[in-house]
């Protein structure tokens, strides 16, 4: 008997093991076959999700704290099992924040039962957002949008975003790290309440910073207005046109035209995204007499009263003159012997060629070119930025000389005219043209940006009053090319240029390059404007009579719109260096 109960125990043991195991099997049967989609929804219901919380691009603002462009934020609403939610309290607190009727909010989701929306894309501010995001069964995505209050003015030069937000031309690609801030990132958490939500800001978004730009709203404005006018008087193809500050190298406006609207499907090539300022080369004319003349006189090898002989063979006036190498360059009004003032004046490519090819060293010249910064990129960041184009000096034939001095066979870039220009017409120190001025963070850090000096004495003192004195005449003397530039009460100092378009098989007949550069005010500039029309058909197509007027027109709405000028206005007499017996001219040559 006593041997039984050892075997007995055992036996009773495994039965309540048994029974137990069966318990543990069925309660997990219940679990998993009849009350397993309870428990699902449930595990769906109470999930933790990572939410994207965008941050605010920063501002692109005009020098004086103008926007130019700017970024929304857009939420579209909407609510989850409409049916049920109707019956809570929460339907009049939502139309109260997404500015709606209680009445409409109802009707729009009477007998849904599905997920619907209730307003897309709507600006709704951060106060605003949070609250809906705490009340239950909302549902809310976001979503940036740059604005351009002021439309598509100098679109090129700001740039563009794609559609995730980054910075893919312009300033907005340049300042892409600057602007764009960080997203912050939050936990959203459903409990088994009905979709009721509660949110977790892991990582909060810290906002771009806001950059303020050199470009003056006001003169912009003025510059892409009369530039698009002059554009379509001439019939040209194309243009662009600049105001650069000489003491700082900042540009207050830069524009081209036409502006190409978006195709009808919404893209945009990278061709019009570019700004031609900074990728667009082209042959300057007679313009580079500036810098041809500028060289002849730092080198101390003419001085503006040197006379050359614009006369051909036997004396007679020669509309081409014929040089020792064979090459003809030709003057539209010849002008026999007359100095360099007056060669600078009517614009003579035969004087200009006979003196720098005669009084110059091609290593002096070359030297020169390159120290007014032609052939370097400003270095701007933009895309395609160019370098221009002027081949190397041990390639140079017999003629080359005599084709730079009338700014044939070298290709600049608008941004080193005007960048050399102000070098030359200004203080003699070259600047790489500055496009910002400061970033500003959300917490106030500033970083202020400087024009780079990239060469300072390019040219001497003497030769600058000397060189302005000359170009002051060509447009405040009767018989200058650049009369048509004049602004009554200010002296200005300029040049024209009517270029041939030059292509790989040569130039082209009757289309033509027009150009004005003008310095305001003549004795001591404060202003270079320039304006560069490109693809000008017509036979009767200058410098002087399309580029000039449309800088006069927006010189003359720069001083009476802003303070640009203020104080440059006075009554002036003509001091020509010189006075000569002008020949008759019908035309103005450039």
């Amino acid at each position: 008997m006593k041997e039984r109960y050892p075997e007995l125990r055992w036996r009773v043991l495994a039965i309540c093991f048994s029974i137990a195991f069966m318990l543990v099997f069925l309660r997990l049967g219940w679990v998993q076959v009849v009350r397993g989609g309870h428990w699902k929804h449930q595990a769906r219901i109470s999930s933790t999700e990572l939410e994207t919380l965008p941050a605010r691009r920063g501002r692109i603002l005009d020098r004086r704290g103008q926007v130019l462009v700017r970024t929304e934020i857009l939420a579209s609403v909407g609510v989850a099992h409409p049916q049920k939610w109707l019956l809570t309290k929460h339907p009049a607190r939502v139309a109260s924040l997404i500015s709606m009727t209680e009445s409409e909010l109802r009707r729009r989701l009477a007998g849904r039962d599905a997920h619907t929306v209730l307003v897309k894309d709507a600006p709704l501010d951060g106060p605003t957002r949070y609250e809906l995001s705490t009340i239950p069964n909302m549902s809310i995505e976001l979503r940036t949008r740059r604005i351009r209050p002021h439309g598509e003015m100098a679109h090129q030069l700001l740039g563009n975003v794609s559609k995730v937000g980054e910075g893919v031309s312009g300033l907005e690609r340049i300042f892409e790290s600057q602007l764009a801030g960080t997203d912050g990132r939050a936990l959203v958490r459903q409990d088994a309440s009905e979709n009721a939500r509660a949110r977790i800001v892991v990582d909060k978004p810290v906002d771009g910073a806001d950059l303020t730009t050199t470009l003056d709203l006001r003169v912009q404005s003025i510059l892409e207005r009369e530039l698009e006018k002059a554009r379509v008087l001439a019939q040209a193809n194309a243009a662009q046109g600049i105001v650069l500050e000489v003491s700082s190298g900042e540009v207050v406006a830069l524009a081209q035209a036409p502006y190409n609207t978006p195709a009808p499907d919404g893209t945009r090539s990278v061709d019009r995204w570019r700004v031609m300022a900074a990728t667009d080369e082209f042959e300057p004319g007679s313009v580079f007499k500036i810098f041809s003349l500028a060289t002849l006189l730092n080198e101390s090898v003419v001085d503006t009263a040197t006379v050359f002989d614009g006369m051909g063979r036997e004396g007679d006036y020669r509309v081409t003159h014929v040089f020792p190498n064979g090459r003809k360059i030709r003057d539209v009004h010849p002008v026999g012997r007359v100095s360099m003032r007056h060669a600078f004046i009517t614009s003579s490519n035969i004087i200009f060629a006979k003196a720098v090819d005669e009084r110059l060293k091609m290593k002096e010249f070359d030297d020169a070119i390159r120290a007014y910064g032609f052939t370097a990129r400003p270095g701007t960041g933009f895309i395609g930025e160019a370098d221009g184009l002027l081949i190397a000096r041990e390639r140079w034939r017999s003629y080359m000389m005599q084709s730079l001095a009338m700014g044939q066979g070298i290709s600049v870039t608008l941004l080193q005219l005007a960048s050399g220009s102000a070098a030359v017409l200004g203080d003699g120190s070259l600047r790489a043209p500055l496009f910002a001025r400061e970033l500003v963070t959300p917490d106030g850090d500033r970083q202020v940006f400087q024009s780079e000096v990239r060469r300072q004495n390019v040219v001497t003192e003497r030769t600058t009053a000397l060189l302005r004195s000359v170009a002051r005449d060509v447009v405040h003397q009767d018989y200058g090319t650049g009369d048509s530039a004049r602004v009554a009460g200010l002296s200005i100092a300029g040049k024209t240029s009517t270029a041939q378009v030059s292509t790989s098989s040569g130039y082209v007949q009757g289309i033509y390059t027009p150009t004005f550069v003008g310095a305001i005010p003549a004795e001591d500039p404060r202003l270079i404007v320039v304006i560069v029309l490109h693809g000008a058909p017509g036979e009767r197509t200058y410098g002087g009579n399309t580029a000039a007027p449309c800088f006069a027109k927006v010189v003359r709405e720069i001083a009476a719109r802003t303070p640009w000028l203020e104080g440059a206005f006075r009554v002036s007499q003509v001091q020509a260096g010189e006075r000569v017996a002008a020949p008759a001219l019908v035309g103005h040559t450039a």
